[in-house]
């Protein structure tokens, strides 16, 4: 309520939806990178930049996309979630107009 019923709703709803499953996902994959590649830089005389552009980062890089992916799901999701409840246009809306009008072309569109 504090953004009121307009499109920073549907911005905010997104934004949240999709921040989450990055961060996590995020968090996850550099936490799961090997402490022996981590040692591996440490040996060759790294600089912490180093170590995360090219150790952390190419081992986190599989997890971070699927975050990405698992993000993007979200957004989708909860786009049409949003345009239901609060919007006078987008697939949401023809979803619920089709089905209050009986039109059923408009109500089962992909």
């Amino acid at each position: 309520m504090f953004v009121g019923i307009d499109e920073e709703l549907k911005y905010v709803c997104i934004a949240w939806s999709t921040a989450i499953p990055v961060i996590l996902a995020t968090k996850r994959s550099i936490a799961d990178v090997s402490p022996n590649l981590v040692e591996l830089g440490r040996v060759f005389d790294f600089t912490p930049m180093q170590r995360v552009s090219a150790i952390v980062l190419p081992a986190a890089l599989p997890s971070l996309f699927t975050g990405v992916r698992e993000g993007l799901a979200a957004a989708w999701q909860s786009l049409v979630i949003v345009e239901l409840f609060a919007s006078f246009d987008g697939l949401g809306y023809l979803m619920t107009w089709g089905r209050q009008l009986f039109q059923l072309e408009l109500s089962s569109s992909p």
